[in-house]
C-alpha cells in the first residue's frame, strides 16, 4: 500500500513538472502555441461532425427497426405491452425450428429402430 501511494505521489510529481515544462516552451514559442490552438479547434469541430453523423446514423437506424417513441407510445396505448413485430417473429421461427428439430429426431430414431430390428441387432 505504501508503494502505491509513492508511486501516485511520483506520477503527481512527474506530470506537473511535464506540465510546466509544455506551459513553458509555449511561452517560449507563440506561433507553436496558435498552431496548436488552430489544430484543436479542428479536431472539436470534425468531432463534432463525428457526433453529428453518429446521431443521424443512429436515428435511421431506430426508425429501420421501429423504435421511435411515438410508435412504442401507440403500441403501449393499444396494447398494454411491448412487443416488437420482429422480436415475435424471431420467437415464432425459433418454435419452428424446435418443432421440426424434434419431428427430424424422431423420425431418425423410428427408422434406426427398424433398421436395428430388421438388421437382427435388437431383439
Amino acid at each position: 500500500m505504501k508503494s502505491f501511494f509513492n508511486g501516485m505521489l511520483f506520477g503527481i510529481i512527474l506530470g506537473a513538472a511535464g506540465f510546466w515544462f509544455i506551459q513553458d516552451k509555449a511561452r517560449q514559442h507563440p506561433e507553436a502555441q496558435q498552431r496548436a490552438e488552430a489544430a484543436a479547434a479542428q479536431a472539436g469541430s470534425s468531432a463534432g461532425e463525428a457526433g453529428k453523423h453518429l446521431s443521424d446514423a443512429f436515428k435511421a437506424k431506430l426508425d429501420t427497426l421501429d423504435l421511435s417513441s411515438e410508435q412504442i407510445k401507440d403500441e403501449l396505448a393499444r396494447t398494454g405491452r411491448v412487443i416488437r413485430e420482429k422480436a415475435g417473429q424471431t420467437g415464432d421461427a425459433l418454435a419452428d425450428a424446435a418443432a421440426n428439430a424434434r419431428s427430424t429426431a424422431t423420425i431418425n430414431l423410428n427408422s434406426r429402430s427398424k433398421i436395428l430390428t430388421t438388421s437382427g441387432f435388437c431383439g
